[in-house]
């Protein structure tokens, strides 16, 4: 790929500060996409955005009219989010009609892009369908973490599991994510003095495991240890472990910066996804690529999304039951130091092979010699 590829991806990017506004966009989604089209205009991409910003229908959404300039997408990037109406029968029409639309002026006033990407099953679909077919516009799917739509051109699978068992004739590529270059050594040194301290970052649903690793948690008659969590959601069985244990903390959804400011002080990550809830074997692991970031080492279940490579530096949480879980804590607790610089030294080098602008410079040169 060159300077001169075009780029129009056609799915939600919000600011950070918007989040809390939009509860339905997915916030490890919504850092996943603007890691990815960073790395895009990093590797001399051009990109324009278009999406739409994820509400639940009205009345149980708050908003019947959905415009554009309400979900605004970062400054680094250019395009903007679109409108539409958010009422039964017609969320679906209006969406397809404004990216129609506004993807159909763009590439009319500037330039016809050589790809167009979409994620997951969106009304975006319909619009990539009809590019590819009317415009020669090849149309690159990215799978997260569901099934691959019918008709692209190229699959792009963040799930190990669904990349693994996809069968066709059309080019698949394997790209779970990837992190920012980060400054390890300064993230490390803010570790808190005689505490082993525990840190989940994600949804407080059932999906996420963490009320299951809470109640191992406190289980647990240890006062040197801590479980910090972030995340978005209401959990009333968290609510009341963290009135009965003061050592659980339940910091609520933070920002960037607040969120690392405690990830650099943790001692262990954790990815409790309970692998007897079915949904979670299609999850990517959004969760365990923002861990790397920090290079501390993590507890994380094993689950059918996960490729073969994360085993090499996961330190292996049993799910099975609870006394299995409180045995893995206790573990992690009791660790040497000489263990733990191993642990974190292999987060350390699977992180390195994984930041952004090498993975997507590796699916670039894919779509290219897929293309010729």
């Amino acid at each position: 790929m060159n300077c001169n590829t075009n780029i129009l991806w056609l799915e939600v990017l919000i600011e950070d500060s918007l989040l809390n506004d939009f509860t339905s966009v997915s916030p490890a989604s919504n850092l996943w996409h603007y890691g990815f089209l960073q790395a895009l205009q990093n590797n001399f991409c051009k990109v324009y955005i278009l999406g739409h910003a994820y509400e639940q229908l009205w009345p149980r959404g708050k908003r019947l009219i959905i415009k554009g300039n309400d979900a605004k997408i970062p400054s680094l990037f250019c395009g903007s989010n679109i409108g539409y109406i958010n009422f039964p029968f017609l969320r679906k029409l209006t969406q397809i009609i404004s990216y129609l639309y506004f993807s159909t002026k763009y590439i009319f006033n500037y330039k016809k892009p050589h790809f167009v990407f979409t994620y997951n099953d969106s009304s975006a679909l319909i619009v990539a369908r009809f590019f590819m077919y009317f415009l020669n516009i090849r149309w690159v799917s990215i799978v997260g973490d569901g099934y691959a739509p019918r008709g692209a051109d190229f699959y792009v699978f963040q799930n190990w599991h669904s990349y693994s068992i996809h069968n066709s004739e059309k080019p698949k590529f394997f790209l779970d994510g990837g992190i920012p270059p980060v400054n390890f050594q300064k993230i490390t040194s803010e570790l808190v003095i005689n505490k082993c301290i525990f840190m989940y970052m994600g949804s407080l649903n059932e999906h996420g495991g963490i009320i299951e690793f809470a109640n191992a948690f406190s289980k647990i008659d240890d006062s040197n240890i801590e479980l910090w969590i972030t995340g978005r959601g209401i959990n009333h069985g968290l609510i009341h472990l963290e009135r009965s244990d003061k050592r659980i903390i339940n910091f609520g959804f933070v920002d960037r910066e607040k969120l690392n400011q405690l990830a650099s002080q943790v001692k262990f990550f954790v990815n409790p996804r309970p692998n007897s809830f079915v949904p979670n074997k299609l999850n990517y692991p959004s969760k365990i690529l923002h861990y790397l970031a920090y290079g501390k080492p993590i507890l994380s279940t094993i689950s059918p999304g996960l490729s073969p490579e994360y085993k090499d530096f996961l330190i292996p949480l049993s799910d099975e039951n609870e006394s299995n879980m409180i045995s893995s804590i206790k573990a992690a607790c009791a660790m040497s130091d000489n263990d733990y610089y191993v642990y974190s030294n292999l987060s350390k080098k699977f992180a390195r092979e994984k930041e952004w602008y090498s993975q997507v410079s590796k699916l670039l040169k894919f779509l290219n010699s897929s293309s010729s």
